[in-house]
C-alpha cells in the first residue's frame, strides 16, 4: 500500500471519522454559545457539565466518568461554579464530599442545549433522511453498547432524550 492509500485508509478508519464528527459537533455548538454568556466556555468544562446534568455526582465521580484527574474535574467544578450553572451540595451524612448539581440556570443552560440539539439533528436529518438519522443513532447505541463502561451506560440511562427535555 502506498502512503497516499494508508493516508485514505487512516482517515476512513472509524476512529478517525468519529473524532472528526465529534470535533464538527464540538464547533458548532461552540458556534450557538458564540456573543452569548458561555462563549468562552471550555470544551472540557461542557463535557463534564453534560456529565454533571445526567444525576448529582460527586467530583470524584465526574473525574472517573470524564476520564481526568480529579484535580481537572475539581478546576472545571469550579469555572463551572463561576458561571453559575453548578453548584456543590453536602453529600448525606458525607462530612467533606459535595456533590455537584444544576442550578437553576444550569437547567436553564441544559434548556438551551437541547433546542441546539435539535438544530443540529434537523440538519442532519435534512442531509441523511429521518429514517437515516434514526439508523444513525441506533448504531451509535449499538456501538456504546460494546464499547462504553457499565457505569457510563448507567450514567448515560438515566440522560432524557432530546424530545423528553424540551
Amino acid at each position: 500500500m502506498n502512503l497516499q492509500a494508508k493516508s485514505v485508509a487512516t482517515a476512513h478508519n472509524v476512529r478517525s471519522l468519529m473524532r472528526i464528527l465529534t470535533n464538527g459537533l464540538d464547533e458548532r455548538f461552540a458556534e450557538f454559545r458564540k456573543g452569548g454568556r458561555y462563549e468562552n466556555a471550555r470544551q472540557s468544562d461542557v463535557r463534564l457539565f453534560f456529565i454533571a446534568a445526567q444525576q448529582p455526582q460527586h467530583i470524584a465521580a465526574l473525574a472517573k466518568l470524564r476520564g481526568v484527574s480529579r484535580q481537572a474535574a475539581q478546576k472545571s467544578v469550579q469555572r463551572l461554579v463561576a458561571y453559575g450553572v453548578v453548584e456543590l451540595q453536602a453529600l448525606p451524612g458525607g462530612k467533606r464530599d459535595k456533590q455537584v448539581v444544576l442550578t437553576e440556570r444550569g437547567r436553564a443552560a441544559l434548556g438551551e442545549t437541547f433546542n441546539h440539539l435539535n438544530r443540529v439533528e434537523a440538519e442532519i436529518a435534512a442531509a441523511i433522511g429521518a429514517a437515516g438519522l434514526e439508523h444513525f443513532r441506533q448504531t451509535l447505541l449499538q456501538l456504546c453498547g460494546i464499547f462504553a463502561s457499565d457505569e457510563l451506560r448507567r450514567a448515560e440511562g438515566s440522560w432524557p432524550s432530546v424530545s423528553e427535555s424540551c
